[in-house]
């Protein structure tokens, strides 16, 4: 029963983190400065259902790294999978190795629990967004180590438990980054048309 239930937990975080990494993708190719230029005309001429899309992802992106390291007993999380582990044959010494890991990523979490707590989850009226984001201080390259630090308990954990692993090789940067190539033609041989007329 207990082999099922650490199963489970493996792969609802797995699936979890991989959520997040697709949310974070599409975020960050519309933030990236360099994709922005490229595409400005383009993100400008969808002007408020781009605004809207970054909002969405980065607040999924949020949410679902949220998700992975609360500290609900009764919900899938990192501390209640390590809590299960060490009731099992874990190996002590990657038992460690995990806890080591975890420990690395609760400050960075500790940002995005703010993030959650105070703007996207509950509405804070303690202190304005800003603020909040101010408290949090995070940035891009937070939630992508997060991310990545997440990757490497589960695997840890998975190659320990049953010797497998996950690829987490999703990935949505290429469909985001095409969609805007395809939307700039289209807008580019649309305005062109314009002015021929």
């Amino acid at each position: 029963m207990l082999n099922d239930e650490i199963d489970s937990y493996i792969s609802e975080l797995r699936q979890t983190v991989s959520i997040a990494n697709l949310h974070y993708e599409v975020w960050w190719v519309f933030k990236d400065k360099e994709n922005g230029s490229k595409y400005i005309k383009t993100l400008n001429q969808y002007n408020l259902f781009f605004q809207t899309t970054i909002q969405a992802h980065f607040v999924a992106t949020i949410i679902s790294l949220y998700r992975v390291y609360e500290t609900r007993k009764d919900t899938y999380n990192i501390q209640a999978l390590i809590n299960r582990l060490e009731n099992t044959k874990f190996s002590r010494e990657k038992l460690s190795e995990l806890k080591a890991l975890f420990t690395r990523s609760k400050p960075i979490w500790l940002k995005v629990n703010i993030l959650r707590n105070k703007v996207f989850g509950h509405r804070n009226n303690k202190s304005t967004v800003s603020e909040a984001f101010e408290e949090a201080d995070i940035k891009p390259s937070d939630l992508k180590e997060l991310m990545e630090l997440t990757k490497e308990i589960l695997n840890l954990v998975s190659y320990e438990w049953d010797q497998s692993t996950h690829a987490f090789n999703l990935g949505a940067e290429s469909p985001t980054k095409l969609l805007l190539q395809d939307l700039k033609k289209y807008h580019d041989l649309h305005s062109k048309q314009s002015r021929a007329e």
